[in-house]
This record gives structure tokens, C-alpha cells and sequence, in this order.
């Protein structure tokens, strides 16, 4: 019974630990923690990192406040430069997400999820292009609603929260966010 009690409060507490009450995820997406110099977030993974043909990405403080930001720049002769969350959040089929990213720079951005199945299977992707000229001061936010769908190769049970810059991109990320929202 013990044994059973202690599993069950250490799952609430692994669920709870990934929404809030309006259904916002855990993903510091403010980068808090994160290092100066450092090629991705915390909390955050940079995909396909060693590769040669990816963009260059470091963390920066802001002048204006010194928080920190995501600075990343990706030439035309490199391929997208995806980051996604590092751990995985329970979601399912039919589930809608709301994901804002604040940036400022000028290209194309993607926002959007990649979904897993059971045993953490990777199904597929979801995502926007976004094109973006802005150097305001506070930057740009852009959102972007996801339906979670589930595919031919299984039942969606986790996702990852993810962004991607283009080639031709240059964007100083400040923030992203992401929560359950209802369907439209």
C-alpha cells in the first residue's frame, strides 16, 4: 500500500509539474538559468547540433533588461536550425496548443510540436512558417495554434514543444510559451 501511495503522489507530481491551472507548460521559455554563450536555452536541445551545415546559436544577455535571449543566425548555404524541448509533455490526439514565440530579427521561423507515440516513437511534426522584419524594440509575437492529430503510425501520447530558423534567418528569441488551448 505504501509502495502504491508513494508511486501515485510521485505521478501527481511529475503531471502537475507540467501545466499550470490555465494549462500553460512548464518550458522556461523565458531561458532562465540558461548560461551566456551557450548554444541552446536550458532546458531546451538544439537539434542536429554537431552538424556542419546547421546555424550558429548562442545565448546572450539583453541590454535593455539582462535577461537572456537566444541569439541564432542561419546563412543561406545552412540547412533550418531546430530547437525542441527537452523533456517530453503528456498530450494526446485532438489536444490544441497555443504557441507565442517573441523575437526580433528578420527571416522565416517555424513554430509547432513533434509528437511521440508510446515508448517515445517519434510520429511526425507540426509546424508554421512565420516571415518576420522587425527590429522594434520589444520584438515581435507571433502565435501560432496547434491541433495534435493522431497519424497512421500511432496514437500521439507525448510532444515536444519546437522552433526552427530558416536559412537567410537572423533572430534574437526572447521567449516562447506554449498552453492547452480549446479548438477552433
Amino acid at each position: 500500500m505504501r509502495k502504491c501511495l508513494f508511486v501515485l503522489a510521485g505521478v501527481f507530481a511529475v503531471m502537475t509539474g507540467f501545466s499550470s491551472e490555465d494549462g500553460a507548460l512548464s518550458l522556461n521559455g523565458t531561458f532562465q538559468g540558461s548560461k551566456v554563450d551557450a548554444a541552446a536555452p536550458s532546458g531546451w536541445t538544439k537539434n542536429y547540433a554537431d552538424k556542419p551545415w546547421i546555424g550558429t546559436s548562442k545565448m546572450i544577455q539583453t541590454e535593455k533588461d539582462g535577461g537572456l535571449a537566444l541569439q541564432v543566425e542561419v546563412l543561406p548555404t545552412q540547412g533550418e536550425t531546430p530547437f525542441y524541448t527537452t523533456p517530453l509533455f503528456p498530450a494526446f490526439g485532438e489536444d490544441s496548443l497555443e504557441i507565442t514565440l517573441c523575437l526580433k530579427g528578420k527571416g522565416r521561423v517555424q513554430t509547432g510540436v513533434y509528437t511521440y507515440g508510446e515508448k517515445r516513437a517519434f510520429l511526425t511534426e507540426v509546424k508554421k512558417t512565420f516571415t518576420i522584419d522587425t527590429t522594434a524594440e520589444n520584438g515581435q509575437e507571433i502565435t501560432h495554434l496547434v491541433r495534435i492529430q493522431d497519424t497512421d503510425k500511432g496514437k500521439v501520447s507525448q510532444i515536444r514543444i519546437m522552433f526552427a530558423v530558416l536559412p537567410r534567418s537572423s533572430f534574437v528569441i526572447t521567449s516562447i510559451k506554449a498552453k492547452f488551448a480549446d479548438p477552433e
